[in-house]
């Protein structure tokens, strides 16, 4: 307690008995001042007039005496969001002894929702905490008084449950007034999805309307604002939600050889429910690793994959990767690198204009490739004008040769000539807008259109190759004839 300063408090007391949990305690003849250092003083502290702050510690033991005094349990009658006034039943006191139990249903009059009419039971609240949806509920071992408020509404009673396990609530139940006996949602449109952790996100399915019996119409959170009107007053709507972080896939990097070295960190990828893995990204070409001993760089190259359980190695390019998969929860998949096991090649061709307006411009580039004098295979690349709207390359993988160099030859069209190349080497793709052509081999001996690769230590080639005008085959049309044979008559038939 606070008093004012000068006042006499004489000597402070404190209760013979308190009861707390089901247990009577009896004080002890000694007190304390604050703080565990102090002493024990014996009988109650004499103070006197008082100026300044003191704190009495009195010291209790328990007894195995029975606790004994009453409390007493107010119950109410409401309605939602509406207590100050009663609904026709009265208010009424319970008193019990210490340690005895209130149960619904076993007092007079019966403290368990009445039918009131134009009202419907949909929950309480006690002392102070509200349950939606509920009956009230039974309160043992009685050691302080209580208040229990038992709610109706003139409205729907909207919950919030997980479609698999309705008993786990997404929030708190609310309750939509009928204005005019039409119902309108109470918070509007329903929330598309709950967020819980990174590993919990629901996501709206559907709505019933009345008990768990009814059933489910599955629609999106938008559709279920069209629900019909015409409900009864105390209807209950649940609206459902579904986990959609269903199961979490573990991506490896490791090297071929030996899978237990790992060259990057783990990564988990959330799969939603229903749906597939799918990489935002493809795994990476290639890794570089730095040697702690060295200090050099290692470069690693993607050669294939695998997936528990079966843990068996898939090898491949590029476009085997796996992108999307149905794989299981808890999934390993373990994306494999190693030595270069191909050599990558990227290649267009470009045309340097001036166009002649009655020559057409190629859409696609036509190259042999071999090594040496064997042939190896012919490939297509995409063809545009310099500076249009071709970027993009034609991407092949060739087998590692022990000459460290390949030939490629130009099919050129007829019409053209070869102009030159440019060779970019590792990561470093040319867009279309190489105005300078810094690079471009003059023709003379490579006028055939044949240009040597040489991949060294790179492993991966960007390869531009130049095509220009050189003449133009005329215009096509009749009034362009030259010579004017008259007209053919055939013999008439027998």
């Amino acid at each position: 307690m606070t008093v004012q300063a000068g006042t006499d408090l004489g000597t402070l007391t404190a209760p013979d008995t308190i009861t707390y949990n089901g247990v009577v305690y009896r004080k002890v003849p000694c007190f304390k001042w604050t703080g565990d250092d102090q002493p024990l003083n014996p009988g109650d502290p004499a103070i006197g007039k008082v100026y300044r702050d003191y704190t009495v510690i009195f010291l209790y033991e328990p007894t195995n005496d029975p606790p004994s005094g009453d409390v007493t349990v107010l119950v109410k009658h409401r309605e939602y969001h509406n207590e100050l006034e009663p609904l026709v039943v009265p208010d009424k006191e319970y008193t019990y002894p210490i340690g005895g139990s209130f149960i619904p249903g076993a007092l007079s009059p019966n403290p368990e929702p009445q039918a009131i009419p134009n009202w419907t039971y949909i929950g309480y609240i006690l002392d102070g905490a509200e349950h939606l949806g509920q009956q009230p509920p039974t309160i043992p071992n009685l050691q302080g008084n209580h208040t229990l408020t038992l709610l109706y509404t003139q409205g729907v009673v909207e919950q919030f449950r997980e479609l698999d396990n309705e008993s786990n609530y997404m929030k708190p139940n609310t309750v939509a007034k009928l204005l005019g006996g039409v119902y309108t949602p109470g918070f509007g449109t329903p929330p598309a999805e709950f967020y819980v952790d990174e590993d919990h996100v629901y996501a709206f399915r559907g709505y019933r309307v009345g008990d768990e019996d009814q059933p489910i119409v599955y629609c999106t959170a938008a559709e279920a604002y069209q629900i019909s009107p015409n409900m009864p007053n105390g209807e209950k709507i649940t609206y459902l939600y579904e986990n959609t972080k269903m199961f979490i896939v573990t991506e490896e990097f490791r090297l071929w050889d030996d899978p237990a070295f790992s060259l990057l960190p783990d990564n988990k990828v959330h799969v939603l429910l229903h749906e597939d893995y799918i990489r935002g990204e493809m795994p990476p070409d290639k890794i570089i690793v730095v040697d702690p001993v060295t200090e050099t760089e290692v470069v690693y190259y993607y050669k294939g994959y695998m997936i528990t359980p079966g843990k068996v190695p898939t090898e491949g390019g590029a476009e085997e990767r796996p992108f999307t998969n149905v794989i299981a929860n808890g999934s390993v998949i373990t994306y494999l690198y190693g030595e270069r096991a191909n050599w990558v090649l990227h290649i267009r061709q470009m045309v340097i204009g001036p166009m002649p307006p009655d020559l057409e411009q190629p859409l696609v580039g036509y190259f042999r490739l071999t090594d040496g004098d064997e042939m190896m295979m012919y490939a297509t690349g995409y063809s545009g004008l310099l500076n249009s709207y071709v970027t993009g390359y034609s991407d092949y993988f060739l087998p590692v040769v022990d000459s460290g160099a390949f030939n490629v030859y130009d099919f050129i069209p007829q019409y053209y000539e070869f102009a030159g190349h440019y060779q970019n080497y590792g990561d470093a793709a040319l867009t279309a807008g190489h105005d300078e052509l810094v690079g471009l081999v003059s023709p003379g001996s490579k006028a055939n259109g044949m240009i040597e690769l040489n991949y060294g230590s790179e492993g991966e080639i960007w390869l531009t190759v130049y095509i220009t005008p050189k003449g133009a085959p005329g215009s096509y049309t009749w009034s362009y004839a030259t010579n004017d044979f008259g007209k053919v008559s055939l013999p008439p038939g027998p």
